[in-house]
């Protein structure tokens, strides 16, 4: 087995050569010019997703020599004395750094290939491009069609409080299906309660995110 050190360059060679070979496709197939903030954030982006990739490697090759857990161990045996921690607590700690800091560079990453798809298949011409479909009967009947699914799949809440979660993600989800339709037919007379549902969906992300910080105090870079 090749070394952690060893397997964190390969896989952060590999994730960079990849990121920066799709946004080299993708922009070379753009349909309009493109501003230095782009460019820097297409650039964080890459050195996010290499960042990730090497963590992942090397996290992923954890075969090591017996000499180098000895030394390992001995080391962080001598860091926990001077700090006045148990070997354990230290090595625990290290250890939760470490997925968290691994945890946040993956959302970052997903978060800059998501980015990347929406951008191939709304500003490149990788992907045919036609009119809307315009049907107030399609409109109602796939509506229908997903409210009885709906009434099908109903189950008790876990927290039957007013605006708890549950009810604030399942009338978050109804809106999301809203707004989908409402832009793949173009309801167009639609358009003022699409407002008033962005706005209920705003007011209510925020309102769970403020419960969710008062309660906790977690006001870790994963979370934000």
């Amino acid at each position: 087995m090749i070394g952690r050190n060893l397997a964190g360059l390969l896989g952060g060679m590999s994730a960079f050569g990849l990121s920066l070979g799709l946004v080299i496709c993708l922009g070379s197939r753009g349909e309009y010019s493109h501003t230095a903030t782009q460019f820097g954030l297409v650039a964080l982006g890459i050195c996010l997703t290499t960042a990730w990739g090497a963590i992942e490697a090397a996290d992923l090759n954890m075969d090591v020599s017996l000499g180098e857990k000895s030394t390992q161990g001995t080391r962080s045996k001598e860091d926990a004395l001077e700090k006045g921690i148990s070997q354990n607590d230290a090595i625990a700690a290290a250890a939760e750094g470490r997925a968290n800091t691994k945890k946040a560079l993956r959302a970052c990453a997903e978060m800059f290939v998501i980015m990347a798809i929406v951008y191939g298949c709304d500003r490149t011409r990788l992907t045919g491009k036609g009119a809307k479909f315009q049907s107030r009967k399609a409109f109602w009947t796939v509506w229908l069609i997903i409210c009885v699914i709906a009434v099908s799949s109903l189950r008790a809440s876990q927290r039957p409080r007013i605006l708890s979660r549950d009810q604030t993600e399942e009338w978050k989800g109804w809106m999301q299906l809203m707004f989908l339709l409402y832009h793949y037919f173009a309801e167009a007379e639609l358009y003022n309660a699409i407002r008033v549902y962005i706005a209920a969906y705003v007011w209510m992300t925020g309102y769970g995110n403020f419960l969710y910080y008062q309660k906790t105090g977690n006001f870790s870079i994963i979370r934000v």
